[in-house]
């Protein structure tokens, strides 16, 4: 049984440095990362702590009064983080409640205007604006919560030892959803971090306007790429084989809920709201 002790990190936070889980070849380590992956969610399935943290959201469902309250309580609202690929919302609570009682199918809507797409894609998951509590009392949308829960729980226990391979197994995960604009890339902390490696961008990237960074990414590559699955496998590699050489901090996204976030004024830019530009 995997060991709860871990230390976990949040996605896409801090500068990747990884063994690779002391494979030489990224190829081999990449390979070897998508085989343990079953095995590795399954583990983390039994153990006794994912029982205890599935009842707790049980039991914080069952007492809410509301969508608002639910988000307000402050284990439910990380659970629902974590398993929505979101783990560090949970760090910036106002926005990521205003966020999810939000319609992501308004275009007018908070969500539907933030850069990060996962929070529009989150909303969408747990859709309050529009059925309260009834979807998280759904047994289909709660065993795909608690399936994400899982996912992200092993995925954070394999950063801390291997941060390069974390990348790259949700760079493979969420490539296609990101091929219709360089946009979805930047919007996306791992995605954008993947991708500045490889194509060689410097950190300072972060500093220029959102359109600057979408032309860097235009001008070097066709985002239509991403929807073919050998192109995405080879890209990953090239991460792998890239990221342990390449500069501190190139590449990297600038920091989560910067300046206006964490001020609770996200910045506008064209209607939209940045939270990682």
């Amino acid at each position: 049984m995997a060991s709860t002790a871990l230390p976990l990190a949040p996605f896409g936070v801090g500068a990747p440095s990884g063994s690779m889980m002391g494979w030489g070849n990224p190829v081999l380590a990449l390979r070897e990362a998508e085989r343990a992956l079953p095995r590795g969610l399954a583990a983390v399935e039994r153990e006794p702590a994912t029982a205890r943290a599935f009842a707790a959201f049980e039991r914080a469902v069952a007492r809410a009064a509301s969508p608002k309250a639910l988000l307000e309580d402050i284990e439910a609202r990380a659970f629902l983080a974590r398993a929505l690929g979101v783990p560090e919302s949970a760090e910036t609570p106002a926005l990521f409640v205003r966020a999810m009682l939000s319609d992501p199918s308004r275009p007018d809507s908070l969500v539907s205007r933030l850069n990060d797409r996962r929070l529009a894609s989150a909303a969408a998951t747990l859709k309050f604006a529009t059925q309260g509590l009834a979807s998280v009392r759904d047994s289909e949308v709660l065993a795909t919560l608690k399936k994400g829960w899982v996912r992200a729980t092993y995925f954070e226990r394999l950063r801390a030892r291997d941060p390069l391979l974390v990348d790259a197994l949700i760079f493979k995960e969420q490539a296609e959803a990101a091929s219709n604009s360089p946009y979805a890339v930047l919007g996306h902390p791992v995605l954008r971090r993947v991708v500045t490696t490889v194509l060689g961008l410097p950190a300072e990237l972060a500093l220029q306007p959102v359109e600057a960074q979408a032309r860097a990414i235009e001008q070097r590559l066709d985002v239509a790429r991403l929807r073919d699955p050998r192109f995405v496998q080879s890209f990953a590699e090239r991460y792998l084989a890239r990221a342990p050489d390449a500069s501190k901090g190139a590449g990297l996204p600038a920091p989560l809920a910067a300046g206006a976030v964490a001020l609770g004024r996200p910045a506008e830019r064209d209607g939209r709201v940045s939270l990682l530009l």
